[in-house]
């Protein structure tokens, strides 16, 4: 366990506030003004970066994997937009078949605009940290 005037020192260079002495049962304990222990600070401060940026990295994760599904998506669509062009030569493929393709590839583009927007947010944010 470290002395006294060894956790005034380190508190001195790391910019804690001025500590406190406080009596408990047998032995002294060193605490801020706030009355949390020196100790509880330090780890805080070097906690909570990791969690934050670890935090981040989760949700560009999880969006980048939309991403991925909606570009999947895409080519399934485009996969039968082409097989409905080689089966029109044959017999014409229902209206109703190609407008509902029209329809998903126009909700899949605007998708695609909100998911790059928020990778950009995201990847921003974790910048900053």
């Amino acid at each position: 366990m470290r002395g006294f005037i060894e956790t005034v020192l380190l508190d001195l260079l790391i910019g804690v506030s001025t500590p406190a002495i406080e009596c408990s049962k047998d032995m002294y304990e060193v605490k801020t003004m706030t009355g949390i222990p020196v100790s509880s600070e330090v780890l805080g401060a070097m906690i909570t970066p990791a969690v934050l940026i670890s935090a981040s990295g989760v949700l560009v994760l999880s969006t980048s994997n939309r991403v991925g599904r909606t570009v999947d998506r895409v080519r399934a669509l485009a996969a039968e937009v082409h097989r409905l062009q080689i089966s029109a030569e044959n017999a014409s493929p229902s209206e109703a078949k190609c407008k509902f393709i029209g329809d998903q590839l126009s909700q899949l583009s605007e998708r695609a605009v909100l998911l790059r927007s928020a990778m950009t947010a995201l990847y921003s944010a974790v910048e900053r940290l």
